[in-house]
C-alpha cells in the first residue's frame, strides 16, 4: 500500500494535534506497508521476532526516501518496526518473504513499479493547491494498473474537499498483480473520495510544517502541522 505523505500528515494533525516533519529525501508518494491477506482474514502479529535494523542497512537510504515516517512523534525505525511486527512476520511465516530485508525490498519494488505520482504526472495531474477533477484522477490511477485496485481519500477536519490519500495494489504469492475485489464493472474502487473534485496538494519540506489555513487553529500549547 502507498500513501500520500501530505495527506497522512494533515489527517494525523487533525486527529491528534501532533505535528509532522516531512523528511527532505521524500519527493513523492511513500510506501506504507506490504500486508499479507488470506481467505480466512488478514493475519497479523504472527511472531514476536523483533526488527533487526542492521539487516536493513543495504536498503536504508531507499527506505528513508520511499518508506519514510512523516509523523513528528514517531521515528522511521519505530514505523518500520510496527509494520514488520504486524505484517512482515506474517509474510515470513507464510514463506512469502525470505528474510526481513527481503520483505522490505519487495515492498519498495512494488512501490516503484506502481508509482501513483508518476501516473498522475503523465496525465498532467501533478500536485497543486487547486482541486483536481475526481474522475480524471481516478481514471489516471486506473490506467497505471493492470488489475482492479483500491483508492482511499481522507477529509481532515475543516478540509474543503477530500484529499487523495492511499493506493492499494494487490499481488499474489508470485508478486504478480491480481484484482483487489471481484469484478463489478469498475476499473478502480474509491473509498471516501466523494464529490466532483479532490485535493492533491504539493509536499512541503519544513522542519515543523505550518498549520494549514483551512484547519481550525490549534489550542494553546498544541502542535503544528503541515500545510
Amino acid at each position: 500500500m502507498q500513501r500520500r505523505p501530505k495527506t497522512s500528515c494533515l489527517q494525523h494533525l487533525a486527529d491528534t494535534g501532533a505535528g509532522c516533519a516531512m523528511p527532505p529525501a521524500v519527493d513523492g508518494w511513500a510506501v506504507h506497508g506490504l500486508w499479507p491477506d488470506a481467505a480466512a482474514g488478514n493475519p497479523y502479529n504472527c511472531s514476536g521476532q523483533p526488527l533487526n535494523a542492521t539487516e536493513l542497512a543495504p536498503a536504508r537510504a531507499a527506505l528513508l526516501r520511499l518508506w519514510p515516517e512523516v509523523y513528528a512523534d514517531r521515528s522511521a525505525r519505530q514505523f518500520w518496526q510496527h509494520e514488520w511486527q504486524k505484517h512482515g512476520t506474517c509474510a515470513l511465516a507464510a514463506g512469502d518473504a525470505r528474510s526481513q530485508l527481503d520483505y522490505f525490498v519487495r515492498a519498495l519494488e512494488l512501490g516503484l513499479r506502481y508509482d501513483p505520482g508518476a501516473a498522475l504526472r503523465r496525465a498532467g495531474l501533478g500536485p497543486r493547491r487547486r482541486p483536481h477533477d475526481t474522475a480524471r484522477l481516478l481514471a489516471a490511477l486506473a490506467a497505471l494498473l493492470p488489475r482492479r485496485a483500491l483508492v482511499r481519500c481522507e477529509r481532515p477536519r475543516g478540509a474543503p474537499q477530500p484529499l487523495l490519500s492511499e493506493l492499494r495494489v494487490c499481488v499474489d504469492r508470485r508478486w504478480q498483480p491480481v484484482d483487489c475485489y471481484p469484478p463489478d464493472g469498475s476499473a478502480i474502487r474509491a473509498h471516501r473520495c466523494d464529490g466532483a473534485t479532490l485535493l492533491y496538494p504539493p509536499l512541503r519540506h519544513e522542519p515543523v510544517p505550518r498549520w494549514p489555513d483551512w484547519l481550525p487553529a490549534p489550542a494553546a500549547g498544541g502542535g503544528t502541522g503541515d500545510s
